[in-house]
This record gives C-alpha cells, sequence and structure tokens, in this order.
C-alpha cells in the first residue's frame, strides 16, 4: 500500500474534494499511480491537509469514472484505464469536435474565424509548422482536395494516381497551406 506523494504543479483551483479528486486522476491517467496500486487514505488526507470526508468523496467520484476500485475493508486499488478505454475517448472526442465544428459553421462570425485562424497559426508555430488554409473554393469537399493534391503530385513529374488514391491521414503534418 502506498500513499499519494505530492506533486510539483497541484491545481488548488475548486474545494478540496474537486482538487483531490483532479489530482488523483491526473496520476492515473498520467501512470504516476498505476493500476493495482492501493491508495492509503491517511497519507492522501495528510497530502491535502484536510480531513477524511472530502477524501473519500473524490475516490467515490474516481469509482464513479471507473479509475479505481473501493472495497470494503479492502480499500482503494486503482484500475487505471486500458488501450479500449483510450480508443473509446478518442471516439467520443472525435463526435464532439465534429460537432462543436458544426456548430462553430453555423454561429461563428469572420471575428471569431479570424481569432480562430489566429490561435491555428499559434499553435502550428509553436510545434515547428506554418499553417496554411487553403482558399474556400478548394474546402467544398474532399473530392477538391484530392484533385487539388493530386494536380501537385503531377506537377512535381509523379506519375497518375490510381482512381483509388487518396490522401493517407495517419502520415505526419509537416506543412499547412492557406491559399
Amino acid at each position: 500500500m502506498i500513499g499519494v506523494m505530492a506533486a510539483n504543479n497541484v491545481d488548488i483551483a475548486g474545494t478540496v474534494r474537486e482538487r483531490a479528486a483532479r489530482e488523483l486522476r491526473n496520476r492515473i491517467l498520467t501512470g504516476a499511480l498505476p493500476p493495482g496500486v492501493r491508495l492509503d487514505l491517511d497519507a492522501i488526507t495528510e497530502e491535502f491537509a484536510t480531513s477524511r470526508t472530502p477524501v473519500r468523496e473524490a475516490l467515490l467520484e474516481l469509482s464513479y469514472e471507473g479509475l479505481v476500485r473501493v472495497a470494503p475493508r479492502s480499500g482503494v486499488t486503482v484500475i487505471g484505464i486500458s488501450p479500449d478505454d483510450v480508443l473509446d475517448s478518442f471516439t467520443i472526442l472525435g463526435v464532439l469536435t465534429g460537432q462543436a465544428a458544426a456548430w462553430a459553421a453555423e454561429r461563428l462570425g469572420a471575428e471569431e474565424v479570424a481569432r480562430l485562424r489566429e490561435l491555428a497559426e499559434q499553435r502550428c508555430a509553436a510545434a515547428g509548422l506554418t499553417l496554411r488554409i487553403p482558399a474556400p473554393r478548394l474546402c467544398t469537399d474532399n473530392g477538391a482536395m484530392i484533385a487539388s493534391f493530386a494536380a501537385h503530385l503531377l506537377a512535381a513529374g509523379a506519375p497518375p494516381s490510381p482512381l483509388d488514391a487518396a490522401t493517407d491521414p495517419g502520415l505526419p503534418v509537416v506543412q499547412g497551406q492557406v491559399a
């Protein structure tokens, strides 16, 4: 059984229960608390300088999330996340991202779109990339993007692509383009 060690950058916003749940969740998801580890309620209580009640509530919250198992007389054990959990998270993220993009497309004005471009440029620059956004006439459907890609390949001397050719979304992004 181990106690939870204090982290250097603990987020202190929220109630004690919220802070404890957030910090423990972060440690579980980052692997600092690996699956199978038994958590020491007294050590956690001491670390967060609080009573047992908010720590118990935080652990109960994590059990509802499936990150720990709370068993009477056995204590609290980290379950962690499985590869399937990660895949499920990406599926959910994809659905939510699509919904957010649809919502934004219907509601954002020119100023908001300009701000989004600024933020995208900053994120790309931080990653060492150059953001280039294609002209709107090229963003109408995937077919136009594939045709443009094929035209660039032909212009560069590549042989014509077969009819079933497409871009590979699994390839790393090294450059974006604004036309």
